[in-house]
């Protein structure tokens, strides 16, 4: 199978699962729902033209064209239907939509079992991938020693560093991983002090493109279940601080698009992600296992990644109708304790509300987008 064959496949598998992992989503949405007593007559992945749709059990389920978002559509019982005949056609659309007349902790449910959903299968597919995955450590010895080109030896190979050599300092410094080496591996040349037999030695390695040419030993660990966990809740603590960072982080886009260097606080899309699994696919350096387990951590970081972002305090995101739900909830309980009688919130207020949300969460998710497709991520 060629390069592009196999870039195509690893597309098509991102896009399997991120269309699975909607798919879940909404299935959240839909069980609670239902469980609670609302209506749910439409089950759908994707937007756009309709490529599929079944009746089943007084429901339809379809798929769409577009795989980048899907859709439940959830009715209150009729005899929680309130009394609208002076209401606008949008005013009765949107409060249907937002469930208004629904009692405020049902809404809330509802709303989060979707990103629940995902946050859960993201965990799991998480913790058993770190789990049953040994991973691989490279140490401070030399394995081997490589060619820069065909023609060019690299600075290890014609200065004289050993298979078995450990290095303990790179300029004069200390180094703990090989991270500490590769940050030292700048300018003509640098001089490495390794451990040989029973004594150390220090060699001046040149730099041949930006590197010196030499293989790590490399040992493999498994990890215990805490571990594993402990590594997902490190995992889960990134994602709330990247959502804290949001505004910032969009800053740093911004200045990517107009010419900045790309850094690991600039934001990326599903283009850039849909990219990352070609070019794992694609990659020869990378064994079957690998891959495997790469796409599996990816799915899981994609779940994580869903279900935060889900919980933005902004429409059309669940997260703006908890918000509204959760407002509902507070409202209600005052005008009961005053004897007054429970409106929700007005349809124009949060009518408001979700013009602006569209307006932040589709600028956002566009200037990423155009990011990611003007100054794409080098994977190298």
């Amino acid at each position: 199978m060629n390069d592009f064959l196999l870039w195509g496949l690893g597309v098509l598998i991102f896009l399997t699962i991120v269309a699975v992992s909607i798919g879940l989503h909404e299935a959240g949405h839909m069980i609670v729902a239902r469980k609670l007593g609302l209506k749910v007559p439409r089950f759908f992945i994707g937007f756009g033209p309709t490529l599929f749709s079944k009746k089943f059990k007084n429901a339809e389920y379809g798929i769409k064209a577009l795989p980048i978002g899907g859709f439940v559509e959830i009715f209150p019982p009729d005899k929680d239907a309130p009394d609208d005949s002076n209401k606008t056609k949008n005013e009765k659309d949107f409060e249907t939509n937002m469930l208004s007349h629904v009692s405020p902790w049902k809404r809330i449910l509802v709303f989060f079992a979707g990103p629940a959903v995902n946050l859960v299968l993201g965990v799991l597919i998480l913790t058993m991938t770190f789990w049953t995955t040994p991973f691989k450590t490279a140490t401070q010895e030399i394995d081997s020693v490589a060619q820069c080109s065909e023609t060019v030896a690299c600075g290890a190979q014609t200065s004289g560093i050993q298979k078995g050599d450990y290095i303990t300092k790179i300029n004069g410094k200390t180094v703990t991983s090989t991270n500490d080496i590769s940050d030292e591996v700048k300018g003509s040349s640098v001089d490495l002090t390794v451990k040989r037999n029973s004594g150390e030695k220090t060699i001046t390695v040149p730099i041949h493109d930006g590197k010196i040419g030499i293989n790590y030993v490399v040992n493999e660990h498994s990890r215990s279940l805490p571990e594993s966990v402990g590594l997902v809740g490190t995992l889960i603590w990134s994602n709330v601080e990247a959502i804290a960072e949001l505004p910032s982080r969009v800053g740093q886009t911004v200045e990517v698009l107009f010419g900045a260097d790309r850094t690991d606080e600039s934001l990326a899309s599903i283009v850039t992600v849909g990219r990352l699994y070609g070019h794992v696919s694609a990659s020869d350096e990378i064994t079957d296992h690998d891959k495997l387990v790469q796409y599996s951590y990816y799915a899981g970081a994609i779940n994580l990644g869903i279900g935060f972002i889900n919980l933005l305090p902004l429409l059309p995101l669940d997260g703006g109708r908890i918000a509204i739900a959760i407002v509902d909830s507070v409202r209600r309980n005052f005008m009961k304790l005053f004897g007054k009688i429970y409106t929700p919130t007005s349809a124009k207020f949060a009518m408001a509300f979700a013009s602006v949300s569209v307006v932040i969460v589709f600028a956002t998710m566009g200037l990423v987008i155009l990011t990611d497709i003007v100054s794409p991520v080098d994977f190298g």
